[in-house]
């Protein structure tokens, strides 16, 4: 009877399967291995690049107009990816101007989803300054200088020159080319003035002190009623002699023309008005003969034939002529202006408030 058998070493059992293993894999098996690695990992790789896509597209890198890239979607719907939500509000936001959005949001810590944060108001924008008010013209300035002092006792002086029509035109400066004969031929000479009148136009100079733009004006309307029979010799006499006196009365002394008395008292000084009209208006008086005293009622010189000779016109209107002399002179018809056009005064302008 054959001896009873051993009882398996286990080891050994154990030792046997160990090696069993170690004889490795088959070609099928091993293809079949590799094709479940690579199933695993493809899918592994297509989650993780749509997680990377999703997170892009939540943290701004959407674009901020037009469509959303293909397949993103899902990145915005339920049970998404946790903060796929967070993307859309940005767009929303920038789409329609800061109002909430409409899309849900998931929330991974399963309370309620936070509020959108409010945009901010926008502070309003400053009101604009109100433009600086147009600079005064020439004729404008001139006006409100003469008004300061005509309009506290002479508003009636330019009520009367705009109820006539009369035209005030202002200079920077207006000078004649007077013809005079310096004893050997005629030439000319230049002859700078403050004001001219013509009918129913006046011309002033404005770059002189405002109490002489004042003067000057009122020197030119009293010319605009003087009557045509004054010869002009009389008329500039009359009209400085009234001037003079408009400046004592008003105060506007020292001036010109003006002097003060032996009481201190100011007063008008007849000698030097004729004698800067008879020296400084071209031809208004007529030198006399040498040794002969000049007539009350002068003659004066009014122009020269195209052959030289000196034309004199008498005290009724009546003319001569005569070989030129030395100092012979009269006074041009055509001024200089400048600007040439002048600044001409609005008629509304020659009215006292």
């Amino acid at each position: 009877m054959p001896p009873p058998s051993s009882p398996p070493h286990p080891e050994r059992s154990v030792g046997a399967r160990l090696w069993a293993d170690r004889r490795g894999l088959s070609t099928v098996e091993y293809v079949i291995l590799l094709v479940l690695m690579c199933a695993v990992a493809l899918g592994t790789w297509r989650v993780f690049g749509q997680s990377v896509k999703c997170a892009l597209i939540r943290n701004g890198f959407a674009p901020e107009m037009g469509e959303l890239p293909s397949g993103a979607e899902q990145c915005f719907a339920d049970n998404a990816i946790p903060g796929a939500g967070d993307a859309v509000a940005l767009r929303d936001t920038a789409t329609r101007s800061g109002s909430s959005s409409g899309c849900s949001r998931s929330n991974p810590g399963g309370g309620p989803s936070p509020a959108p944060a409010p945009s901010p108001t926008p502070s309003p924008s400053p009101a604009p300054s109100p433009a600086p008010p147009a600079p005064p013209t020439p004729a404008e300035q001139t006006m409100r200088d003469i008004k300061n002092i005509l309009c506290k006792q002479d508003g009636a002086v330019l009520d009367d020159l705009r109820q006539r029509g009369v035209r005030i035109t202002v200079y920077d400066s207006i000078y004649f080319e007077d013809p005079v004969y310096d004893g050997k031929q005629w030439t000319t000479t230049r002859t700078n003035v403050l004001g001219t009148n013509s009918g129913n136009d006046i011309q002033m100079v404005r770059t002189i002190s405002v109490e002489d733009q004042a003067s000057v004006l009122y020197h030119e309307a009293w010319h605009s009623h003087q009557p045509a029979s004054m010869s002009p010799r009389d008329k500039e006499y009359e009209a400085y002699t009234k001037q003079a006196q408009w400046r004592i009365d008003r105060g506007l002394v020292p001036a010109d023309f003006v002097k003060q008395n032996g009481a201190g008292k100011y007063v008008v000084d007849s000698a030097a008005i004729k004698n800067h009209v008879d020296s400084q208006y071209p031809g208004i008086t007529v030198a006399p003969p040498k040794g002969a005293k000049q007539p009350k009622a002068s003659e004066q010189i009014v122009g020269k034939t195209p052959s030289g000779d000196t034309i004199i016109q008498r005290p009724d209107g009546s003319q001569y002529t005569r070989k030129p002399r030395k100092g012979d002179a009269f006074m041009s018809d055509v001024d200089h202006p400048t600007p040439p056009a002048g600044y001409v005064v609005d008629p509304k302008l020659m009215k006292c408030p």
